[in-house]
């Protein structure tokens, strides 16, 4: 309420969370860090966009730390609307978990540091 006048506003949906539990369990045998690792080593950032997408991905960065291995890139749509996306892959009960994140403007790094404390209470 401004004086007489009523206004609304309303920010935007910046941050959409999306979390996949696999099926499978990973083996004993293989440590969580390992698996981690050769996710690392063979992720490509062209396998996050379908081949019937109109996206592109302009830069992206793969970290891989002690409890999660996550990857972060910018895509951009033909009608120029950026995107910025962090998937994070960890372990809850020895399956994997993929958690994303989709930003419609650049997160600030405490956004991100939410989210892996979140991480490190679950693993």
């Amino acid at each position: 309420n401004n004086g007489n006048n009523s206004y609304f506003s309303r920010r935007p949906v910046d941050t959409i969370v999306n979390i996949t539990f696999t099926r499978s369990i990973v083996p004993k045998n293989i440590s969580q860090q390992e698996y981690l690792s050769v996710i690392a080593r063979n992720m490509e950032f062209k396998k996050f966009l379908t081949a019937s997408s109109n996206k592109k991905i302009v830069y992206g960065e793969k970290k891989l730390l002690k409890n999660f291995f996550h990857v972060s890139f910018q895509r951009i749509s033909s009608s120029n609307r950026s995107e910025f996306v962090r998937k994070y892959f960890f372990f809850v009960n020895r399956k994997l978990v993929v958690m994303t994140i989709l930003s419609l403007q650049k997160p600030r790094k405490n956004t991100y540091l939410a989210f892996e404390a979140f991480i490190k209470k679950l693993s």
